[in-house]
C-alpha cells in the first residue's frame, strides 16, 4: 500500500506487516479521542460551531483524498480522531 501523500489532517500510514496470528498497521502515533467517545462524553449535543468546525475539517480532507482519486469508504466518528 502507497503511502498517502503528506496531509496535515491524515494519520500517517508507514507499513503492514504479519504474524501467524494478526496483521499490524504501523501509523502514526496521535494523542487523542475518537469522535464517538466525545460524543458519548456530551451526550451527542455539539455547538453549531463546532459541528462546522469538523464538518469543515472533514470536508478539506475528503476533497484531498478526492484529487489523490481516492475513495474513503468508512466514514464514520469511530474512525475520526480528535487530537489534544
Amino acid at each position: 500500500m502507497e503511502i498517502v501523500g503528506d496531509h496535515p489532517m491524515i494519520v500517517q500510514y508507514y507499513g503492514t506487516f504479519k504474524d501467524d496470528y494478526n496483521i499490524y498497521l504501523m501509523m502514526e502515533s496521535i494523542n487523542g479521542i475518537e469522535l464517538f467517545d466525545v460524543l458519548n462524553l456530551i451526550n451527542g449535543s455539539l455547538k453549531p460551531d463546532v459541528v462546522a468546525f469538523y464538518g469543515a475539517g472533514l470536508i478539506c480532507i475528503l476533497e484531498y483524498l478526492h484529487s489523490l482519486e481516492i475513495i474513503y469508504r468508512d466514514l464514520k466518528p469511530e474512525n475520526i480522531m480528535i487530537d489534544d
